[in-house]
């Protein structure tokens, strides 16, 4: 290709024709009329070329094909529908005037000047004596390196039904990646391959040199994913170090006593009465918080701090061995719960003495498995401040597990409400680092996944109030943190399960199987503004019907594929991971590296 001449002769003495442009065509949508020859090929989904001028320079318009269409104006005449009706195909009609007609999407438009190629604007309808060429791999792979030749691409999927390898750029959000953070939605019915293209994505950001990754794990997909293996070698390759976090090993314990109390309470407000409280004699939710505050003034005063350790004990001591001090602090401190001015209120003060010292041994034992998630081992547990710090190093991709069996393991008191909480600390403390960077003249340049997004950020008003909690700190954090270099990217099944607040921040989209129904389906052709492409996604099958032989399909949107400088949509099947993704990227790896 060292010419225009030589481009266009390669294209056609090399690529099949299969129709010519028809009418009527507008900018953004082409006719194609079939030829009689390519009629029998399925070419929905597919790449293709056509070659025009405009001005003074040689134009090459791609576009995938989006919907095919079949005529046949004398089949539909009601005489011979009527004779068709009675008696079948009617020779030589037909069958024989049947004409096809495909759509043809326009992605992107280039000139060629035999040394470089750029990007145009297409002004100008091509003709109908224009020809159409269906693009095979070989031609689009060497457009893809003289495309690439400055550009650092990504291989994850091919136009729909093809084999034609379409190239993403995920670049940072330095100023000298893509300007600006982004954030990602990855959308799809189980089963649809998410997790596979999630993946493929990470590896793609984790290209970026200056770019931090922390993945909020939900299920333990990631975790299993990048702890050993061929996963582990990519990431090798790209000199990244991968660091895995169970949830077990996470620790709400902060630089100042201060800050772990603060946390303490917030914990121990998440307990329902009925998993502890009660065990003190306490059954309403008033009493119990006038509790609680009685608890960590205790801690307090039984801790405070001279010559830069604690008087008579640690905190950790506190919390543990010590606990009885604690228990007995509360007692003095009736007061603050019960008032002793009356004859009843000294009963229930007595009442309340009482009960912890009956159930003295199921309060110690709940308390261990709450007081755990506030002591640190050494070499054995990590706080949220130091996970946190994490997040500023650019060398890493850092994946917190928040599967349930190491918690289960250690002992520590687990629900849904804890869930909430211990994830609604690590966000907010994320977006507080990312502040202070902000206000230092920095961005943190890092891209934070987060799985079963619904999960967290529901689009209904939660009835729970650590999940609303966190909900809040969530939308508020995709709406605040863009600016401070930090890109989100929610992995969710559908739409109507997530914040609409989420949604509406949202630049790219990946959507896969099974959302071609009800609020659904008219979700999408809002978020898609009624593209074409809509109509191949119609034919999108189930992955798990053909499970191992069919590729998960996925409609994709937004500025990370270099080859379509407008909003378009494209269709793509998704490359198995790892196999064909290594081979795609990384042909110098294999399985046995």
């Amino acid at each position: 290709m060292s010419s225009v001449r030589t481009l266009r002769d390669y294209i056609e003495n090399n690529l099949e024709k299969i129709g010519i442009v028809g009418s009527p065509s507008k900018l953004s949508e082409i006719k194609v009329d079939i030829l009689e020859q390519a009629t029998d090929k399925n070419l929905l989904g597919s790449l293709c070329v056509i070659p025009t001028t405009q001005g003074d320079k040689d134009l090459f318009i791609f576009g995938q094909i989006t919907e095919v269409e079949l005529r046949n104006v004398w089949v539909e005449q009601p005489t011979i529908r009527g004779i068709i009706k009675q008696k079948g195909p009617v020779s030589p009609i037909s069958g024989e005037h049947d004409l096809y007609t495909g759509t043809l999407s326009v992605i992107s438009v280039f000139s060629y000047d035999g040394i470089h190629l750029s990007r145009e604007s297409l002004g100008r309808v091509p003709p109908t004596s224009s020809p159409v060429y269906i693009v095979n791999k070989e031609f689009m792979d060497e457009f893809n390196r003289l495309f690439g030749e400055d550009r650092n691409f990504t291989f994850i999927g091919k136009y729909y039904g093809t084999e034609v390898l379409i190239p993403f750029e995920f670049r940072d959000f330095s100023k000298n990646g893509i300007g600006e953070a982004i954030h990602i939605g990855v959308f799809g019915k189980t089963g649809s391959g998410k997790s596979w293209l999630a993946r493929m994505v990470l590896l793609g950001y984790a290209k970026n040199r200056d770019m931090g990754i922390f993945v909020i794990d939900s299920q333990g997909e990631f975790s299993k994913g990048f702890a050993k293996g061929i996963t582990r070698d990519i990431t090798n390759k790209l000199g990244k170090e991968v660091k895995i976090v169970d949830i077990g090993n996470l620790r709400l314990v902060y630089p100042q006593k201060e800050q772990t109390l603060e946390a303490l309470e917030k914990m121990l407000l998440s307990v329902p009465i009925d998993e502890f409280w009660k065990d003190f004699g306490i059954f309403t939710e008033s009493k119990k918080i006038l509790l609680i505050k009685t608890i960590i003034e205790s801690l307090d005063d039984l801790s405070k701090s001279s010559r830069g350790h604690f008087g008579s004990y640690s905190l950790n001591e506190l919390l543990e061995d010590k606990f009885d001090e604690v228990l007995k602090s509360v007692k003095s401190k009736v007061d603050h719960i019960y008032s002793g001015k009356t004859s009843d209120g000294k009963q229930r003060q007595e009442a309340f003495k009482r009960d912890i010292d009956r159930n003295k041994s199921r309060i110690k034992s709940k308390w261990r498995s709450i007081a755990k998630w506030f002591i640190v081992k050494e070499n054995e547990n990590i706080s949220v401040s130091k996970v946190v710090e994490n997040i500023t190093d650019k060398g890493t991709i850092f994946i917190i597990n928040f599967s349930e069996e190491t918690v289960r393991e250690k002992g520590l008191f687990w629900n849904d409400n804890i869930k909430y909480f211990i994830l609604n600390e690590l966000i907010s403390h994320i977006k507080l680092t990312a502040e202070k960077e902000y206000l230092s003249d920095n961005t943190l340049n890092t891209l934070v996944i987060l799985d079963e997004a619904h999960r967290f950020a529901p689009y209904e008003t939660p009835t729970n109030e650590e999940l609303a909690r966190l909900k809040r700190t969530l939308v508020d954090a995709v709406r605040t943190t863009r600016k401070y270099g930090i890109g989100w990217m929610f992995i969710s099944q559908t739409f109507s399960s997530i914040d609409k607040e989420i949604l509406n921040q949202l630049r790219v989209f990946f959507i896969g199987y099974g959302l071609n129904y009800g609020s659904e389906w008219n979700k999408l052709r809002e978020i898609m503004g009624g593209e074409e492409v809509l109509e191949i996604y119609r034919t999108f099958g189930d992955p798990l019907v053909d499970k191992g032989t069919r590729r998960p399909s996925f409609i994709v949107k937004g500025p990370i594929i270099p080859f379509i400088p407008t909003s378009k949509a494209i269709a793509i099947d998704v490359l198995h991971f790892p196999d064909e993704f290594i081979e795609a990227n990384f042909p110098d790896l294999s399985r046995g590296a």
